[in-house]
């Protein structure tokens, strides 16, 4: 069950979780933009369809350690950031964001998605460690976690074929 919620953003944009019914042509087209896709997972592995996003929106739904937030600017889905793994209990979860729209790159888009779930996952979850994982070279998307006040950690790993390192919010660190 998709909680009611919606987190207002600047500029006319908000962030809310995605029903199946807000898959569009152009999310599942952003998604298979070899630009856009080099870095997630599942759509690198293979070609999005209607049905595959659909399919992947539906489960994020009905997960209750999940939530696969739409950043709509205006009225149009632009990009989408997922926090999963969501454990109270440990006080932890896991963040990763697409925006699949690049005619919003470089607008400082990310950061903000990024900062505003991290901090209602902190208010409405109570945790203290949000974790992701970031390809070495991904660096827009390093500086994007960097401005939203992630910082990484000295855990590199192999994802995927290539290497990562963890980065986790800065304000979940305990003193």
């Amino acid at each position: 069950m998709l909680p009611n919620l919606q987190i207002d953003l600047p500029e006319n944009a908000f962030l809310r979780p995605l029903k199946v019914a807000d898959v569009t042509p152009g999310y599942v087209d952003g998604l298979n933009d070899p630009v856009v896709h080099r870095y997630l997972v599942g759509p690198r592995r293979e070609r999005q369809t209607d049905a595959t996003v659909r399919q992947f929106v539906a489960a994020n739904a009905a997960d209750p350690a999940a939530i696969l937030f739409g950043l709509y600017i205006g009225a149009q889905l632009r990009g989408t950031c997922r926090l999963h793994d969501i454990d109270p209990g440990k006080g932890c979860a896991h963040l990763g964001i697409s925006l699949f729209d690049r005619s919003i790159w470089g607008q400082g888009w990310g950061s903000r998605v990024i900062r505003a779930v991290a901090e209602h996952a902190v208010a409405a979850y109570g945790l203290s460690r949000i974790v992701a994982g970031i390809e070495e070279d991904n660096q827009a998307s390093r500086r994007s976690f960097t401005k939203a006040g992630f910082v990484s950690e000295d855990t590199t790993f192999e994802a995927h074929g290539a290497l990562a390192r963890r980065w986790h919010y800065r304000k979940m660190i305990a003193s």
